[in-house]
Parts: structure tokens; sequence; C-alpha cells
């Protein structure tokens, strides 16, 4: 079997580890702005970007919970590449970007586990 086809059978969302996701999450929401570089900013950032995608690629997506599809637009509104950092951003605007991201991850994390999230807080 190639590996294009084991991808095809695997579920969407086989690949979302709860655990790690939490870790990242935690990690960025620890950061203290006076004892983080914008590098160590950028860095955590990306990390939480890539988990909150995977999370919304999963089954996020197919749900009609009015208050999930509240977070999804949310999270479309902070990922839209016109709204992210540059490296001319201010690190004070990084950091409360990486925040947001977390923020929105942890919700996204607690949906997708079959919890509530805290949207929009």
């Amino acid at each position: 079997m190639k590996v294009t086809e084991e991808r095809r059978h695997e579920r969407p969302d086989a690949s979302i580890e709860p655990e790690v996701i939490a870790d990242a999450v935690d990690d960025v929401l620890g950061m203290e702005l006076g004892r983080s570089t914008r590098a160590d900013i950028d860095r955590q950032t990306v990390r939480v970007l890539v988990h909150l995608n995977l999370l919304l690629s999963g089954r996020l997506q197919a749900t009609r919970d009015e208050e999930v599809r509240a977070l999804i637009r949310v999270t479309f509104r902070l990922l839209d590449l016109a709204k992210r950092p540059t490296h001319d951003t201010p690190a004070f605007e990084a950091f409360a970007y990486a925040q947001q991201v977390a923020a929105c991850t942890r919700d996204a994390l607690a949906y997708w586990w079959g919890g509530k999230g805290t949207v929009g807080g």
C-alpha cells in the first residue's frame, strides 16, 4: 500500500495529540513579555499555529454548534496573513498575537475534546 493510500484511510484528526497541544498552549500563555525574546515569541507562535491549523482541519469544521462556529470565525480572522505580525511589528504586539492564538487553540482543543471553550474570553 502506498503512503498516499494509507493517509486516505486515516481519520482527519488522527495526528492530534491533545497533551502536546496543551503543553504548547501552556508554554505560550506562561510566557512573560519582559523575559521573552522576539525570536522566542515567534517560535512559540508558529508552534501553536501549527496545532491550531490541525485542530481546524479536523472535526471542528463539520460542527453546527454556534459557539464553535464563532470560535472558527475568530480564529480565521487571527490566521489572516494580513493581520499577522511581521518582522517590523513591535515585540509587545507579537506577544499579544501569540497570546490570542494560544487562547483560540486552547478553546479549539476544548471543543475538539468535547468540552466548552471560552470564546472571546
